[in-house]
């Protein structure tokens, strides 16, 4: 069955008006509190010394875990200091997912939730709208599937969808939603937060119990093998990528510690007429009427645009063939007009 495959990052919380970037956490939880221990004390404040050294992002804290973990004395205090860092965490991502008030979400947002979805070839401007003919005729006499893969781990998107399902979906139509995974887990169910791979931590005698839970790939084959007759999210998002069309990527950062899925869409981009549609942000555009002013925005959106076909072609480790043969397939749209509304939030002071 002809798939399009939403792949759906922290940027759609930050972009609906939920605080979900590592800054605003991090700020909160190294707080430090009466009761934290001397061990605890000292990781926040290690975190705070690490975040004035390019600390910015989730990936980078992930990455820099790895990085930091030769100066832990031992297994247990690492695990100690992650532990009690996710906990924290789970619980902030709940008190900003309860801060939306959904009894004030009106169909005028949700509509705009449901056009993105249906509608999001008219969201790409940089491209002619045939571009995409090819990969979507077929969608024409089969029923077309929508697929979503997040890689946050809120309740937002989930309940927009569930909300709206019946409109992306109606019953006698050629439209189904096929699946909504949460990748890495989700809200109180097994967050899976940590590094990519083996090498990315710095201290290579840690005990395979930390690499279980620290590694990503490591720790969601742990969480398989609890249950093997039932595949788990990330088992059914590698089938969906490798059955998509189309990928569309929302406020997915391109971060080392995602590397593993990187390689799946560069390995499905090699296939015939697919396209990878990456949906950015390169900045607020100068109003003025001035030819220099659209030459400087020119550069900025090239620049923009060369460093995430860049990166996107590192993390797929195909060089070559994305920035050459597969170029034309990688669709890159900055300050596009996806997703664009915010959730009403309640009043309410936020505690962790």
């Amino acid at each position: 069955m002809p798939n399009i495959t939403f792949i759906i990052g922290n940027g759609f919380d930050l972009q609906i008006g939920l605080k979900t970037r590592y800054i605003d956490f991090y700020k909160i939880y190294c707080d430090i509190k009466n009761n934290d221990s001397d061990l605890i004390t000292k990781f926040k404040k290690q975190i705070l010394q690490d975040e004035a050294q390019g600390w910015k992002n989730w990936s980078d804290f992930e990455l820099g875990m790895g990085q930091q973990a030769k100066e832990f004395s031992t297994h247990g205090d690492f695990l100690s200091c992650f532990d009690n860092f996710v906990i924290q965490f789970n619980t902030y991502l709940g008190n900003e997912c309860n801060s939306i008030d959904w009894n004030s979400v009106d169909q005028t947002l949700k509509n705009e939730f449901v056009q993105s979805i249906l509608n999001f070839t008219t969201r790409v401007k940089s491209v002619p709208q045939n571009t995409f003919e090819q990969a979507l005729v077929v969608l024409q006499n089969q029923k077309t599937s929508y697929a979503f893969l997040q890689f946050n781990y809120t309740n937002a998107f989930d309940k927009l969808l569930e909300s709206v399902k019946t409109q992306i979906a109606p019953q006698g139509t050629r439209r189904i939603i096929s699946c909504n995974l949460h990748v890495h887990g989700e809200l109180d169910n097994r967050p899976v937060i940590g590094v990519d791979s083996i090498e990315q931590i710095k201290k290579q005698s840690f005990s395979e119990s930390i690499k279980t839970v620290f590694v990503k790939p490591l720790f969601l084959e742990a969480i398989q093998a609890r249950n093997v007759s039932v595949q788990i999210p990330a088992k059914k998002a590698i089938d969906t990528i490798k059955s998509s069309n189309i990928i569309c990527v929302f406020g997915a950062s391109m971060g080392e510690t995602d590397k593993t899925w990187w390689k799946e869409v560069g390995n499905w981009l090699q296939n015939k007429d697919k396209f990878l549609i990456i949906f950015d942000v390169c900045g607020d555009e100068d109003e003025r009427i001035s030819p220099l002013s659209f030459l400087s925005r020119e550069n900025d959106v090239n620049t923009r645009k060369e460093a995430i076909y860049g990166r996107v072609a590192t993390l797929a480790e195909r060089t070559d063939t994305i920035k050459e043969e597969s170029r034309k397939k990688v669709i890159i749209e900055l300050d596009n007009t996806m997703f664009n509304f915010k959730l009403p939030k309640k009043h309410m002071s936020m505690k962790i």
